[in-house]
C-alpha cells in the first residue's frame, strides 16, 4: 500500500517483484542495447582500415583504457602478443599500438607491426635511453631516444647523428681484447667487435666535455661494468685516454642502423679471468694479436682459444677503422701513447675522421 503498482520480473524458476520505476529503467536500457547492436550489426563493426579483427587479436577493455593509451613505440609490448600484420592503417590515420575509440568503445589499432615486435625485452628497455644529438662537428644539437636514432628511416632523414665510443683494451703484452655482441641485440647481433661500444647519454656527467672528453669517458667505464662486469676499481675514467674521433654510417639491416661521431679510447691493463660478463650483451671475448687481426680481416675467420676456426663478422665502425690503416697505426705506437696519455699527433687529437659510409669501405 502506498508503493505504488508493481512490476513482475521472472529470473530463473523463481519470480521477483520490481518497484516499477526500476523496471521502466531496466526495460529502456534493453532498448537501447538492442538498437546499438543493430546498428553496429549494420556497419560490421568492429572495422580496422579493411579489415575486421579477429577477436582473439583483441586485447581487453582494461589492458587498453583510453585514459592510460601511450603511443610511445615501447608501449605495446606487455600487452601485444599475437600482431596483425596484415591490417592497414585504421580509418582515423593513427599507427600501430594507438587507442582509438569507435563507438564509445576502446580498441587497438594494428596497423603496421613495430620494429621492436619480438625483441629481447631488456634489450628493448635499453631503447629508450636518451643519446646525444650532434652535428658533423661534434657540436651538441639536442637528444633522441635510441630507438630514434637507430631507425635506418631515420638515418636515411637526417638528424639520428649521435656520439658514441669505441674503446680498446689491451693487456701488457700489446693485445686487444675483442667481444662477441650477444645474440639479443637489437644492432649488430653475434658480431665481433671492440672491447666495448655504447653512447654518453644525455645526462650532465656525460655531455661533460671538459679535458680529454670526460664525459665520454665516463659513459664507457659504466658501459664496461654493464656489458664485461669491469668495475671502475678495476678501469676508471683516468685509466682510459681519448686519441680521436670518427664520423661514419652504416646500416645494420633494413630496419637499424648507426650514424655515429664515435670517440676512440685506449687503455691498457692487465685484467685477469672476465667471470663476470653480462650474457644479454656479450657472448664471447677473445684477446688478439697484430697478426690475428690481420688474418681476421684476410680470411673472415677467427682461431678461437679452443683451437677451432670460426667464421665471423664484425661490426662496420671496428672494420672501418682497421682497413682504413688507423688501428694498426695506433697500435704501434701504443708504448708512447700510454706513456704521453694521448695520441702524439695533436692534428689528429683535434681531427673527426670521415669513414664515410660502411659499404663503400668493405668494397675496397
Amino acid at each position: 500500500e502506498g508503493e505504488g503498482p508493481l512490476w513482475h520480473c521472472r529470473m530463473g524458476r523463481g519470480r521477483r517483484q520490481l518497484p516499477s520505476g526500476a523496471a521502466l529503467l531496466l526495460a529502456f536500457s534493453g532498448l537501447a542495447m538492442l538498437s546499438h547492436l543493430r546498428s553496429i550489426a549494420g556497419r560490421g563493426f568492429p572495422r580496422l582500415g579493411r579489415a575486421a579483427a579477429p577477436a582473439s587479436s583483441l586485447p581487453s577493455s582494461r589492458a587498453f583504457s583510453p585514459n592510460k593509451a601511450k603511443t610511445s613505440p615501447f608501449s605495446h609490448l606487455s600487452t601485444i602478443t599475437r600482431p596483425a600484420k596484415s591490417f592497414s592503417r585504421c580509418r582515423g590515420g593513427r599507427r600501430y599500438g594507438d587507442v582509438c575509440g569507435r563507438g564509445g568503445v576502446a580498441v587497438r589499432c594494428l596497423s603496421s607491426p613495430s620494429p621492436l615486435e619480438g625483441a629481447d625485452p631488456t634489450q628493448v628497455e635499453l631503447m629508450r635511453e636518451e643519446c646525444i644529438l650532434v652535428d658533423e662537428a661534434d657540436q651538441v644539437t639536442g637528444h633522441a631516444s635510441k630507438y630514434d636514432t637507430h631507425l635506418l628511416k631515420n638515418i636515411n632523414k637526417g638528424g639520428a647523428l649521435h656520439r658514441a665510443f669505441s674503446v680498446f683494451l689491451f693487456d701488457t703484452k700489446g693485445r686487444l681484447l675483442l667481444q662477441k655482441r650477444a645474440s639479443e641485440k637489437i644492432t649488430f647481433p653475434d658480431t665481433w667487435t671492440n672491447t666495448c661500444c655504447s653512447h654518453p647519454l644525455y645526462r650532465p656527467e656525460e655531455l661533460e666535455e671538459g679535458e680529454n672528453h670526460v664525459g665520454a669517458r665516463r659513459a664507457a667505464c659504466r658501459k664496461l661494468d654493464h656489458e664485461l662486469g669491469i668495475s671502475s676499481a678495476s678501469v676508471n675514467p683516468d685509466d682510459l685516454l681519448f686519441l680521436t674521433r670518427i664520423l661514419y654510417k652504416a646500416p645494420s639491416d633494413e630496419l637499424w642502423g648507426e650514424h655515429e661521431v664515435d670517440y676512440i679510447l685506449f687503455c691498457q691493463k692487465d685484467l685477469g679471468d672476465l667471470d663476470s660478463m653480462n650474457p644479454n650483451e656479450v657472448s664471447e671475448v677473445q684477446y688478439v694479436t697484430r697478426d690475428d687481426l690481420r688474418s681476421i680481416l684476410d680470411t673472415r675467420t677467427m682461431r678461437m682459444a679452443s683451437g677451432a676456426v670460426s667464421p665471423v663478422k664484425l661490426t662496420p665502425w671496428f672494420e672501418m677503422i682497421a682497413r682504413s690503416g688507423l688501428l694498426f697505426s695506433w697500435w704501434d705506437q701504443l708504448d708512447e701513447i700510454v706513456a704521453n696519455k694521448a695520441l702524439p699527433d695533436v692534428e689528429a687529437r683535434e681531427k673527426i675522421f670521415d669513414m664515410g659510409l660502411f659499404e663503400t669501405v668493405a668494397a675496397q
